[in-house]
């Protein structure tokens, strides 16, 4: 009865013991690239017909390629259109720095049409008392409230042939 018992014991130690039979991925490769080998030897030597398997890896290798380029042109335009937004941000960097100086331009541009604004009212008071003999830097800058000097510097820049825009942009330091 002993005996049994222990023979039941070892038994049962074994039952509860799983062997787990395990193969490392290199050992799978080189099963499967023998078994490969070994069925394109079978098929140059024998006049079996290849055909049925032709049409089985048909049906099994052109969906799974499908597949893969599906996959393969998503990821492609995927990343096309993250390198197209990329090149948005850039592109709306440099409009955006462009705008910037534009309007800094406009704001200069609109100085100056201020400036030449003023100076063709000085011009037209000189046409209004043409007909006068007068003191002309007097006589604007009295119609104008404006330092008789600074206008005096006005009339002898535009004497000494000087435009009113030129004035207006490189020589209103001396008006």
């Amino acid at each position: 009865m002993g005996c049994a018992h222990e023979t039941a014991k070892i038994i049962g130690e074994t039952m509860k013991k799983k062997h787990h039979f395990h193969l490392k991925n290199q050992h799978i490769f080189v099963i499967f690239t023998i078994v490969c080998i070994s069925l394109l030897a079978a098929t140059f030597s024998s006049d079996i017909s290849v055909q049925p398997l032709k049409d089985g890896a048909g049906y099994i290798v052109v969906p799974f390629e499908k597949g893969i380029n599906t996959i393969g042109k998503w990821i492609n335009d995927f990343g096309n259109n993250f390198k197209d937004v990329r090149e948005l941000a850039k592109e709306n960097t440099r409009l955006h720095d462009e705008v910037e100086l534009l309007k800094e331009q406009n704001v200069q541009l609109a100085q100056g049409q201020k400036e030449l604004e003023r100076l063709e009212k000085l011009y037209q008071i000189d046409e209004d008392y043409n007909q006068y003999e007068k003191v002309l830097a007097q006589i604007i800058a009295k119609e104008l409230e404006l330092d008789p000097a600074r206008v005096q510097a006005a009339v002898e820049l535009i004497d000494e042939g000087n435009t009113i825009p030129f004035i207006a942009r490189y020589r209103k330091e001396a008006t």
